[in-house]
């Protein structure tokens, strides 16, 4: 294969990094990036021993085909076999993913000179990590996006959960409180009717909290008549993924076992539902549905975001990620009570074609403070064209709006290349009305607590009231249904929600 110019520059900085005294380089390499060519390149002329080490035996098996045709002396192997204890002294090492970057398994590998190769060499609140001695920023997934090499990438996120309450533990939430959280039959069968309604004609991955949380999803889209399967450590999965591929069946959940390693490129939607405050780990499971599907090159990648995972991480899928942030950077929000608040919301509106107002909301645990910070941003402005290098200082800035997105744009003169400069999400307001429909005629405390965030929105009351009239009609001893009922009478009469008090 040719390499792509992103592949040569990729291997040339790299070896540049080495050159100026580096000894552990990660470079980063988004999803789809031909990391088996890269790594090739890479192996092309070096000399003396080499290790090939990773933390799945799927890597292994897809890399080492391209590598065996180099006629090198490679060991291959899993860094849970060999980083056990320290190894004899290889001359390169090149670790494939990042994930134990500061483990005793990756630290017991002895290497001359030691190359990652990783999308997301970041922690898992997208800091800095310190054991590398450089990063080296190969390519990232709105790169590929932006040259063609990978899909489009369409968001829609809906809150229908609230996962302010979920502890974090290792990087990312409690396992056990997001599994109590989303296996619920209300979640399952809102997950299981927003497949149906956006995305029944795509190939399609769900990311389930555990395997039971895996095999109930996979219950319920049978129930409706969904051709779905499960993937996970305590089932065999022989066959899974090639009927996936094949048509066999048209919706995978799965927990953790697809994050790596899959290259699917039909997939072409992914359903979150499980809570996420992973950076890498989100962006590794979007990966799997950008690949360009070569029968289908025009298909987008869609993303179903059941789990309000977008606000939690803080990142947007189509902004590249700043590798040299540090925990310092950050500025973060204190309560009066000393705790760090968290982000509840999170919206962005255009104030003109160069300028945008990012309005985001933090709470406290505590309950004492609620604060809103409005920040102006402009559009990132490049000054010359990728492609051919013409002036672009004096082109000016096209804003496109449309449902889903808002692009700030420069076309080349020379060339005619358009470039986004900067691309904003927009949530998708019509899953939002989805949810409120159905709780409108539901029967369950949920959906009243639902109705009730939504009328003190309405009123422009703080979220808490909503818990405030929870408890009133509880106290009151009515049920569910009943309550739902007299919220929708009051709303139907245009009366403030806060009326309830006096049912």
């Amino acid at each position: 294969m040719k390499p792509r110019e992103y592949q040569i520059k990729a291997v040339n900085d790299c070896r540049e990094s080495l050159k100026q005294g580096n000894r552990s380089v990660a470079l980063a390499l988004s999803v789809g990036s031909g990391k088996s060519l890269i790594a090739r390149m890479i192996l092309e002329n070096s000399k003396g021993k080499i290790g090939f080490f990773t933390f799945r035996n799927i890597l292994i098996e897809q890399i080492k085909p391209h590598l065996d045709k180099l006629n090198k002396d490679i060991t291959y192997g899993t860094l849970q076999k060999h980083g056990k204890v320290p190894t004899d002294l290889y001359d390169l090492v090149i670790v494939d993913e990042n994930w134990g970057s500061t483990s005793k398994l990756k630290n017991n590998i002895n290497a001359r000179y030691m190359i990652t190769l990783t999308g997301t060499p970041v922690d898992s609140n997208g800091y800095k990590i310190p054991s590398y001695d450089a990063i080296v920023d190969g390519v990232q997934l709105p790169d590929l996006i932006k040259q063609g090499y990978a899909k489009k990438i369409k968001y829609m996120s809906m809150p229908k959960v609230s996962t302010n309450n979920l502890k974090v533990q290792g990087g990312d939430f409690n396992k056990k409180q997001s599994f109590e959280l989303m296996d619920k039959a209300s979640v399952h069968s809102d997950i299981v009717g927003t497949y149906k309604k956006f995305a029944s004609d795509r190939k399609v991955v769900v990311f389930a909290v555990n395997t039971e949380h895996c095999e109930n999803l996979k219950n319920e889209f049978l129930k409706a008549n969904v051709k779905a399967d499960s993937m996970h450590s305590k089932k065999n999965n022989d066959s899974v993924l090639d009927n996936l591929e094949n048509g066999v069946i048209d919706v995978l959940v799965s927990v953790d076992m697809v994050t790596v390693g899959v290259d699917i490129p039909s997939i072409n939607c992914i359903i979150f539902a499980r809570p996420m405050k992973s950076i890498p780990l989100f962006i590794q499971c979007i990966g799997r549905a950008t690949r360009i599907n070569p029968k289908s090159p025009n298909d987008d990648a869609l993303i179903l975001d059941c789990a309000d995972v977008y606000n939690r991480t803080e990142h947007n899928p189509m902004s590249r990620l700043d590798f040299n942030k540090t925990k310092s950077d950050d500025k973060l929000k204190k309560c009066v009570c000393g705790k760090v608040m968290k982000l509840v919301s999170r919206d962005i509106k255009d104030i003109n074609e160069f300028e945008y107002l990012v309005s985001s909301k933090y709470t406290c645990d505590c309950g004492l403070e609620e604060i809103e910070e409005n920040i102006k941003l402009k559009a990132i402005i490049d000054t010359t064209c990728t492609s051919c290098q013409y002036n672009l200082l004096e082109v000016e800035v096209e804003m496109i709006k449309t449902n889903d997105s808002i692009e700030f744009t420069k076309v080349c003169p020379s060339c005619g290349e358009k470039s986004i400069r900067r691309e904003i999400l927009l949530n998708d307001k019509e899953l939002v009305e989805i949810k409120e429909e159905q709780a409108k005629v539901g029967k369950t405390w949920e959906d009243v607590k639902l109705l009730l965030k939504i009328e003190c929105k309405k009123c422009g009351y703080k979220w808490q009231y909503s818990d405030r009239l929870m408890e009133h009609l509880k106290n009151k001893n009515m049920t569910a249904e009943d309550s739902i009922k007299a919220i929708n009478e009051i709303s139907k009469k245009g009366h403030k929600i806060s009326k309830l008090m006096f049912v």
